[in-house]
């Protein structure tokens, strides 16, 4: 037939051309990917490289010399040295929380907020919710740490924190990056690990690292997040769950509550909640509503009974940055939380969050590598220990 040979080499190059261009965006595709994952990869190594960094240029800064203030791990990664002050004194708990935290006279910080600091933090997230409201809580902080690790509670906003500790942790990040490194806050107000744990800064945040440790049968379990890369403290780092900073209460106490910042992280963190602090301020005639939802009453009502326990294991202030760290331990049976696992909703503040065996080795190996923030080791190491003396 006149031109059929014709069209069907038309025919042939077009399917040739179509095939061509399907496997040029294959492979655009695939190494798009591969570029995307080797650049995660990437980040994700250069962050661990500065924790490492960091942990490293801490410890040479404030050599323990055999006075034991720095805490030292026994069942996690054993004999891991850690930039946390927390003497023998601090981390021989378990300790009730009226008796560890004195909230009889909760006094303001005078704390000027640094305009300047604030920007910096607000590149790194912004500070703002989305209708522009300032993400400024008002939160506790420690005015002071007795020898015993006793702590008299005060009050500060958390722009306050930033402003200060904030400021230390920044001034840190900056020394690390260049040489020779100027240090004048830390040399001013941390020339050694005890006088950043007698709080100078003005408004040293109180944190609680809870580690949750679900029991089933012989086995136990821990939960671990990965925390995201954007936040403003410890960004990127592994961590036991939850993780939070105690809020100052609706109605002033001399009793703090941990009990009721663990319940709203557990609603924000783990079942997707909103920012229940930020929608309880357009709720004034109950600010406390979020406690009594139903979705909080399964845990409330299991702590209230004692069927799960949350303790306070050891205190320690962050050479980092001064913020003071509870280690807590809170206690669930799995069977009594399969249904909550189901439900789980991780929000933003987490990258990924799993279930760990509580002795796997993995754990040891991540601390080894300076992947875990070190809160949460203190944290999980008493868990351990607290845990095996059962």
């Amino acid at each position: 037939m006149p031109g059929f040979e014709g069209d069907a080499r038309d025919i042939v190059i077009g399917a040739l051309t179509t095939a061509l261009c399907a496997i040029a965006v294959v492979v655009w595709r695939f190494a798009v990917r591969q570029a995307r994952g080797n650049s995660a990869a990437r980040a994700e190594r250069n962050r661990v490289a500065r924790r490492s960094a960091s942990t490293s240029w801490l410890l040479a800064r404030y050599p323990d010399r055999g006075a034991g203030e720095l805490y030292v791990t026994s069942h996690l990664c054993p004999g891991t040295r850690t930039p946390l002050y927390s003497p023998q004194e601090w981390h021989d708990g378990p300790y009730a929380p009226d008796a560890l935290l004195d909230a009889t006279d909760l006094q303001a910080s005078q704390r000027e907020i640094d305009p300047k600091v604030l920007r910096q933090f607000d590149r790194r997230i912004p500070l703002n919710h989305p209708d522009g409201t300032p993400w400024n809580d008002s939160v506790l902080v420690a005015s002071e740490i007795a020898e015993d690790g006793r702590i008299k509670v005060g009050i500060a906003d958390y722009y306050q924190f930033l402003s200060g500790c904030g400021a230390l942790m920044l001034e840190t990040e900056r020394a690390l990056a260049s040489l020779p490194s100027r240090t004048p806050i830390r040399n001013a107000y941390a020339r050694d690990a005890r006088s950043l744990a007698a709080c100078p800064l003005g408004a040293h945040i109180i944190g609680a690292n809870v580690t949750t440790i679900l029991i089933d049968g012989d086995a136990t379990w821990v939960l671990i997040q990965e925390r995201h890369t954007r936040l403003a403290v410890h960004p990127g780092a592994l961590n036991v769950a939850p993780v939070f900073g105690l809020l100052a209460p609706s109605a002033l106490s001399p009793v703090v509550d941990i009990s009721r910042d663990l319940i709203r992280e557990y609603l924000e963190e783990f079942l997707g909640f909103d920012d229940v602090q930020y929608t309880a301020h357009s709720r004034r005639i109950d600010p406390d509503w979020y406690v009594r939802t139903e979705e909080a009453r399964y845990l409330s009502e299991k702590i209230a009974s004692g069927s799960a326990e949350l303790n306070i294991l050891g205190v320690g202030v962050d050479l980092l940055n001064g913020e003071v760290d509870l280690a807590c331990c809170l206690v669930l049976r799995l069977d009594d939380f399969r249904d909550e696992l189901h439900k789980m909703k991780v929000n933003w503040e987490y990258k990924s969050i799993k279930l760990v065996p509580l002795m796997s080795a993995d754990l040891d190996e991540h601390v080894a590598a300076g992947q875990m923030q070190t809160g949460g080791i203190q944290s999980l190491d008493l868990a351990r220990k607290w845990m095996s003396d059962r």
